[in-house]
């Protein structure tokens, strides 16, 4: 490799037998002294080899994705060293001092996580090598090697379970995360190599081995682990947890913890530079605002597509069809959010075709932003077979976290339940451990009923209970005259809650109204400090037969 400092260059190359030579050489003139060395053959390898290994390996983890596409378009070696030498520069938070601290502190990093977390990889590709990369160390660390037992670590708890070898990683403070940060690993495999887990029960072996279903509790009382509602990992109302352990706030550092994917949709990528203005693949899209905390706020990005709208193709018996979906958020200074691309396989069985092609398909993407700002979210949906492109442009404006009693959005839907496993936090349509799809014309059969989905912040909490007092009604009116009625003067609604959020979830039977327009209103009562608020959503009731 080549180094430069100041008038000098110093020329390391590594020949047979380890032996190591260090020429300095006169400043002759990059150029120069390049065409001299390309015609050595083992000098041209060991600099392509080396700017191979920076990128892919040494900078991997921290790199953004424009500095590695400019990176890769460059063609001299005088070019990619200039880029490294201002790469570092830009991170270096004092250009004063002669050493760049962020550039040693990295590779001693890099270093660390080589020898101490390989297992099978090399120490920088693993779980916690990764993390220890990005983050550092971290404050405390909490193992356990036993597969045996483990006595867990959860508030007013006494329980002990058989797990996984696992760890725990603490850490004060991550920027753009928060405060007060747990980073689990779990090695479910006995092999040493460790993954990040999703939830914190996960380390527990009883919650998907299906051999021995039992936890100890004290010494005598055995228990069956699935079959505990209080157990569930997402029922934390009736499991006393941290904040840490909630699904909204593990889904937040999840995905915070998650590198960014390469775009492979480069056809649909360009497509997007030029822009789109003739439809011939048209689909609904709404995007909803969940508060994960004071900074960060969970957006899913909800389209939907008529399946009459897809070209199917025979294949195999059934009748498939292939999306591709690309999009890309940014802020208002143009500087990419967020970017993402996933192909939709939709197949149905040949005798199910026409009953198939009268209902629509949906897509997701769960958007991590900032409160209180603004941005631009563009989508472009392929037909993989029929060519047709769909192109989405919309604003994003994300609202203001408040220290007074405040709603999400209000979401409508079809279709809720609650899910029997664990998702991953790319399963898309869901909000926590609910699978809700949302129903983005507002529109319903007479005679059916909908559910109503919504969240409330900075509600009162009983001190003698630890529980919050709030009552909740729910009404319909047309043009302003009111039709139904209901009251939940307890929370009855309530699905769930924490310090952090309420969660209600409430069916609502649309029986005896006729076909019209009408609002749903939905009111928040504090009944702790007297205060109020109100969400209202439009929607329609239509006739049996008729389209959407």
């Amino acid at each position: 490799m080549i180094k430069k400092w100041d008038r000098t260059y110093c020329l390391c190359l590594v020949l047979e037998g380890s032996i190591f030579f260090l020429v300095f050489l006169p400043l002759l003139g990059w150029e120069a002294l390049e065409g001299k060395l390309l015609g050595k053959n083992n000098f041209v390898e060991e600099m392509d080899n080396y700017f191979q290994r920076w990128l892919k390996q040494d900078v991997v983890y921290i790199i953004s994705q424009e500095e590695k596409e400019v990176f890769q378009v460059l063609q001299t070696y005088r070019e990619k060293e200039k880029f490294i030498e201002e790469f570092w520069r830009r991170r270096d938070d004092d250009q004063l001092t002669v050493f760049n601290q962020f550039k040693e502190e990295h590779y001693r990093r890099l270093a660390y996580a080589n020898e101490h977390f390989q297992s099978g990889l090399p120490g920088w590709k693993t779980d916690r090598g990764r993390i220890y990369i990005i983050y550092g160390e971290p404050a405390e660390v909490v193992k356990n090697r036993s597969r045996n037992h483990y006595r867990r670590s959860v508030q007013g708890s006494r329980n002990v379970s058989p797990g996984y070898v696992f760890e725990i990683w603490r850490y004060k403070y991550i920027e753009g995360i928060g405060p007060d940060v747990e980073v689990e690993f779990v090695d479910s495999s006995g092999s040493g190599e460790y993954h990040l887990a999703r939830v914190p029960l996960e380390r527990n072996s009883l919650l998907l081995n299906s051999r021995d279903h039992r936890t100890v509790i004290g010494e005598a009382e055995l228990l069956n682990l699935k079959n505990r509602s209080s157990l569930s990992p997402w029922h934390l109302d009736q499991y006393p947890k941290t904040h840490r352990e909630t699904p909204f706030h593990r889904y937040h550092e999840f995905s915070r913890k998650q590198r960014t994917l390469d775009i492979k949709s480069k056809d649909l990528q360009d497509l997007m530079g030029v822009g789109i203005r003739r439809q011939k693949l048209p689909f609904r899209s709404r995007h909803d605002y969940f508060r994960l905390n004071k900074t960060a706020v969970m957006v899913p990005l909800t389209l939907e597509i008529d399946n009459q709208n897809i070209t199917f193709k025979a294949k195999q018996g059934d009748m498939s069809a292939r999306l591709s979906v690309y999009g890309i958020v940014t802020s208002l200074n143009n500087s990419v959010t967020a970017e993402f691309e996933q192909d939709l396989d939709i197949s149905f069985s040949s005798a199910d075709l026409d009953e198939n092609l009268q209902l629509s398909s949906h897509y997701q993407k769960v958007l991590i932003l900032k409160s209180n700002n603004r941005y631009k979210a563009e989508v472009i949906i392929k037909d993989f077979y029929s060519g047709h492109v769909g192109f989405l442009q919309t604003s994003i404006t994300v609202p203001t976290a408040s220290e007074e009693l405040q709603l999400s959005s209000l979401v409508l839907t079809n279709f809720i339940a609650q899910l029997r496993e664990i998702p991953s936090p790319e399963e898309m349509l869901v909000i926590g451990d609910l699978k809700v799809i949302p129903n983005l014309s507002n529109r319903f059969y007479s005679g059916e009923a909908f559910g109503a989905y919504l969240q409330v912040y900075n509600a009162s909490f009983d001190m003698a209970t630890t529980a919050p007092k709030i009552s909740v009604s729910y009404w319909i009116d047309r043009e302003g005259k009111q039709v139904k009625y209901w009251s939940d003067e307890v929370g009855q609604s309530i699905y769930y809650y924490s310090q952090q959020r309420l969660v209600l979830v409430k069916s609502l039977p649309l029986i005896g109204l006729p076909p019209a327009f009408y609002a749903l209103h939905v009111e928040i009562k504090d009944q702790l400090n007297g205060k109020s608020v109100q969400a209202n959503q439009e929607f329609e009731i239509v006739e049996d037969d008729q389209d959407f």
